[in-house]
């Protein structure tokens, strides 16, 4: 079965997932497609604790014509 999404930029921080998770559906989770509602489940330490092991990553989708989070922001700032 093919890959839908890729691994894209690495999440440092909790605020930095809160921000990502406002326009991303699904992140890599230890080489693994997670969705955002699966994540929001688990407790905040856990959540701490993979994103100090460095094991998260935002999931681009490939081959798709689905926006960028960057080409989201920029729609949005341009109708505010």
């Amino acid at each position: 079965m093919a890959r839908k999404y890729k691994q894209g930029e690495q999440i440092k921080s909790v605020a930095q997932y809160e921000s990502a998770a406002k326009t991303l559906t699904f992140f890599m989770v230890h080489g693994r497609t997670t969705h955002v509602g699966w994540i929001e489940s688990w407790q905040y330490r856990t959540l701490q604790n993979i994103i100090k092991s460095g094991a998260m990553y935002e999931a681009i989708p490939i081959g798709t014509n689905k926006k960028s989070r960057e080409e989201v922001k920029d729609a949005r700032s341009l109708t505010t």
